[in-house]
């Protein structure tokens, strides 16, 4: 009868209720190597489906690439590369995705004004600094203090790329309950902005996004989440699709676009036992089409990941 009652104000509150039966949670075992905690993103191996990465945000330093291994029912770290951040300014990186040909590359999210700054930068396999992306200073002076969460590196086929990248919160200007989602070449510099529509929280407080990955052509997926933990926090997985949708150049107009529930994970974590964790952070497609979720610990508790079934069950058949 409660969990009648739960899904009957979740759906009240605009939070659709998708089932996932194949659902699993996962405790990311500690593995070798030097102590982490506060992972901020997952990304996946191209190839070997067992093979995931995450990254640890600014409160659990050095900033490491960590390599997961998934068999089963387990999951632990693998392997561990330290990368070089010396010459870069203080980071807190929140966003990573694996690059062609080896290497990443991550989102570091500044403060209010852009002081430390939200950028983008590319290390190889090895954990050396590539090179380094800016926002246009219009962009950057306006940002809160919640700014980049998550990046998404797409592979043309002519062999450039396109970043996209998602701010927890949008600029201090931008309407009420909006973010954006960036796109940037990184031949050329140039950046396109999208707005997404938030959902609406019970008691008007923070709402946003924590990563973006690609589904293929011009679809997206994305983490939408409050802080909070238990039966009614919003725990989404959303998708977006920019097709026929130009994007914005700083000052212009920014384009709102639409966007669906494809997942809630709060029954996943109420169908385990297990309480709701308020920092969902990271979202993988592993190389077998298996779909992967990771949690921020805060270093007070267990690291979960959660395994939500295929990505054609979750977003559809039609991608590439």
């Amino acid at each position: 009868m409660f969990e009648t009652l739960v899904g009957a104000l979740r759906k009240a509150f605009g939070v659709s209720q998708p089932s996932l039966p194949g659902a699993a949670v996962m405790e990311l075992e500690a593995g070798s190597g030097t102590p982490w905690g506060t992972l901020s993103s997952l990304s996946a191996h191209p190839s070997d489906p067992s093979r995931l990465y995450a990254v640890p945000d600014g409160d659990s330093p050095p900033l490491r690439i960590l390599a997961i291994e998934v068999s089963g029912d387990r999951a632990w770290v693998a392997d561990q590369t330290v990368v070089e951040t010396a010459g870069l300014p203080v980071l807190d990186v929140e966003g990573s995705a694996v690059a062609p040909g080896g290497g990443f590359w991550m989102a570091s999210e500044g403060k209010a004004g852009n002081t430390p700054p939200n950028f983008l930068f590319e290390v190889d396999a090895g954990g050396r600094v590539l090179r380094r992306l800016d926002l246009p200073g219009e962009i950057a002076n306006g940002m809160r203090d919640s700014g980049f969460e998550g990046v998404s590196c797409v592979a043309k086929s002519d062999g450039q790329v396109t970043l996209y990248v998602c701010f927890q919160a949008g600029l201090a200007s931008d309407p009420d309950g909006v973010t954006r989602l960036a796109a940037v070449d990184p031949a050329t510099g140039a950046w396109r902005f999208y707005g997404y529509p938030l959902q609406q929280t019970r008691d008007g407080k923070f709402c946003g996004l924590s990563d973006i990955m690609h589904l293929g052509k011009e679809r997206f997926a994305l983490i939408e989440r409050d802080r909070k933990g238990g039966k009614r926090a919003i725990k989404l997985i959303t998708t977006v699709d920019l097709a026929g949708v130009a994007g914005s150049a700083q000052g212009d107009a920014l384009p709102v676009l639409r966007k669906q529930v494809a997942a809630d994970l709060v029954p996943v974590f109420m169908d385990d036992g297990r309480k709701v964790e308020a920092e969902i952070e990271g979202l993988a497609i592993a190389a077998d089409g298996m779909v992967y979720v990771i949690t921020d610990n805060d270093d007070k508790r267990p690291t979960v990941i959660l395994k939500l079934g295929h990505r054609d069950d979750l977003f559809g058949a039609a991608h590439g």
